[in-house]
């Protein structure tokens, strides 16, 4: 079983983007946060179908000790670091409920407690989590702290790691993005997205004057590397890496675990647990259709060419100069490609719509139309479609 472990969840919610897909039984779900109060809605979670579910109260630093803790008037701005007031200015409107959202309410200071503060390696010995696959961070400027408390624990059993990160002190004396990066790209993960952005403007804005403002933090989402798993002969890591890339959209570094993981230890036949049938379903289609793509840049340009086009000579027309066997290897997919282009789902989409994961399938079909599109556009150019075939194209 995957071990997921989200700390900060006073809502019951999670990042991990694995809502109603029959993959959850695969995963066991830990929730960890500070307030007791919020325990009833952090295990609404067990009616969504994960393998399992545990909810724990602890607040997790650095390292284990008593700590003051920051109750704010918002609660999910509550932190173990105060709230930099340089920034009480700030704030968006994203959900109509909150109004503009104003820092310097929202994180409005309203008392201080004293409570047990525990690293990451002691909550799970307390709750006898020995495995953590991937780690999920909203904690509020305390991120850094974590990652460093735990920096050789996750190192060595962690595949991913996704968490909020601010470009910006927005608590005082809290470390930033930047200091995160280095922190994790030491132990052997690499940043594969950074998105979400929460953009702010510097003062309180009247409707119709607010623009594309400061990016304040982020959703940042690393994984570890594909060679540092190969070298550590982590089979099974290689396999999850995949899985994990899966789920947050990125097909390729998906393919390029599998192809590792394969590199080791073969197909498996009978694979087992259910992600891993899921992820050879794949490879599988991979391997049956990893040829019907795009020529490259040198495959259709020469250095040559590119020098003429840019000192602004007479350049040969591309038709002219493409190589014959290339011609050839267009030709010969061509029908393929055209029917791809005209398929509602691809076999690949099925396949992935059959596990739940229909946003993948959705971002696979917007760049299969578009990539189909392309190599449609080229092939006419190249003068490879044929008359009657050209005509009866919708783009």
């Amino acid at each position: 079983m995957i071990t997921y472990h989200h700390i900060g969840g006073r809502n019951g919610t999670y990042p991990l983007p694995l809502a109603d897909s029959i993959l959850l039984r695969d995963f066991h779900l830990a929730l960890y946060d500070a307030d007791e109060n919020c325990f009833e809605q952090m295990k609404k979670v067990e009616q969504e179908g994960w393998g399992k579910v545990s909810v724990y109260p602890y607040c997790i630093g650095k390292k284990t000790g008593r700590a003051l803790f920051n109750l704010n008037f918002h609660p999910t701005t509550n932190s173990l670091y105060p709230f930099n007031e340089e920034y009480a200015t700030y704030g968006f409107v994203r959900d109509f409920r909150y109004g503009e959202y104003i820092f310097g309410e929202a994180c409005k200071h309203i008392e201080s407690i004293e409570l047990n503060l525990l690293s990451l390696e002691e909550a799970l010995k307390r709750s006898q989590n020995v495995g953590l696959d991937f780690l999920s961070l909203d904690v509020q400027g305390a991120e850094y702290d974590i990652l460093e408390g735990a920096k050789d624990f996750l190192a060595k059993n962690c595949i991913g790691i996704q968490l909020e990160v601010e470009f910006v002190k927005l608590y005082q004396d809290q470390k930033t993005f930047f200091d995160i990066h280095s922190l994790l790209e030491s132990m052997g993960f690499e940043l594969i997205d950074l998105g979400s952005f929460g953009r702010c403007a510097p003062i309180s804005l009247p409707l119709g004057f607010r623009g594309s403002e400061q990016p304040l933090y982020a959703e940042a989402l690393y994984l570890k590397k594909v060679d540092v798993l190969a070298k550590d002969k982590n089979l099974d890591g290689l396999y999850k890496g995949a899985l994990f890339s899966l789920l947050y959209k990125k097909v390729g570094l998906c393919v390029k675990f599998l192809t590792k993981a394969i590199e080791m230890n073969g197909r498996e036949h009978d694979p087992v647990p259910l992600y891993k049938k899921c992820l050879i379903e794949i490879w599988d289609l991979y391997e049956r259709f990893k040829n019907y793509r795009l020529p490259s840049i040198s495959q259709l340009f020469s250095n040559k060419m590119f020098r003429e086009y840019y000192q602004q000579k007479n350049t040969t027309n591309l038709k002219d100069e493409i190589k014959e066997t290339l011609r050839n290897q267009i030709t010969d997919i061509l029908p393929t490609i055209t029917e791809l282009h005209k398929s509602a789902d691809s076999q690949l989409e099925e396949l992935l719509k059959k596990y739940g994961l229909c946003d993948v399938a959705a971002t696979i079909k917007t760049n299969r139309f578009f990539e189909a599109k392309c190599f449609l556009d080229l092939a006419n150019e190249l003068e490879l479609v044929k008359k009657e075939v050209n005509e009866n194209l919708t783009f």
